[in-house]
């Protein structure tokens, strides 16, 4: 990953690395919003879902479907 934060998203998933976290315990993660960390518990809570894994509420900043991809311009 690269860019001008990436620093921060690297650390925050290298620690839920060494944590042995679950893709349901970081899709649980409340990060600090808005930053970029939030990604990484909006990217585990859509895998969650295609997984059928947990149970995540829909939330107003939820990553796009790939539904809606396709319609942006």
């Amino acid at each position: 990953m690269l860019g001008e934060y990436s620093a921060e998203t690297v650390q925050t998933v290298a620690a839920c690395m060494a944590g042995g976290m679950t893709v349901e315990q970081v899709g649980a993660l409340r990060l600090a919003f808005p930053t970029f960390t939030e990604g990484i518990s909006m990217a585990a809570q859509k895998i969650c879902r295609a997984l059928g894994l947990g149970r995540f509420p829909q939330v107003w900043s939820d990553l796009l479907s790939e539904d809606h991809i396709g319609s942006m311009p």
